[in-house]
């Protein structure tokens, strides 16, 4: 499933670091797990200042929203969104890396805003 994975080249070295792709087991995407990677296609990503974070929002009945490191590829944050917002249709990161802005593909177009280091 490689829409709802994260891949970091490494140009110099020809070496590819994979966010997410754990194996899972085969069950409903309503009820999977994705705490640690995404479980269904990546709509929106965003890359912080210094290029060394990421943030990636998918879409989903309540979408995951995962904030990794740009570097070694593995997750520092993660959150849903509420039920019935359909996906992340755009989010940002803050120049600061504190907050992630997320709008939701809900029909009243929801924004929403976490404090990554607070985790709320």
């Amino acid at each position: 499933m490689v829409a709802a994975l994260g891949v970091v080249l490494d140009a110099d070295k020809n070496e590819m670091k994979i966010f997410g792709g754990d194996e899972t087991k085969m069950v409903a995407k309503n009820v999977a797990d994705d705490s640690k990677c995404h479980m269904d296609d990546i709509l929106s990503l965003d890359i912080s200042t210094d290029r060394k974070t990421v943030v990636t929002g998918q879409v989903g009945k309540a979408p995951s929203v995962h904030v990794w490191d740009a570097e070694t590829a593995e997750s520092k944050f993660t959150f849903k969104l509420k039920e019935g917002s359909r996906g992340v249709a755009a989010i940002a990161i803050s120049p600061c890396q504190r907050y992630v802005a997320c709008v939701d593909l809900h029909n009243d177009h929801h924004v929403i805003i976490y404090n990554i280091k607070r985790g709320k």
